[in-house]
């Protein structure tokens, strides 16, 4: 299944086509919990900037 899900990421279209993603596996649940609630937080405030964001 980690093999399917890595080749879609790399179909997946991406800023100028240059694919930055960067995939690491977390065990802990706690850290999972950690890096989840950091990028919420992260999206939330990248969609305040967009046009039609709550932010405008």
């Amino acid at each position: 299944m980690l093999d399917r899900l890595l080749e879609i990421a790399n179909a997946s279209p991406s800023v100028g086509l240059s694919q930055p993603w960067r995939f690491v596996t977390v065990d802990d649940p706690a850290r999972r919990a950690a890096v989840r609630a950091d990028f919420e937080a992260c999206n939330a405030a990248a969609l305040t900037t967009e046009e039609g964001g709550e932010g405008r």
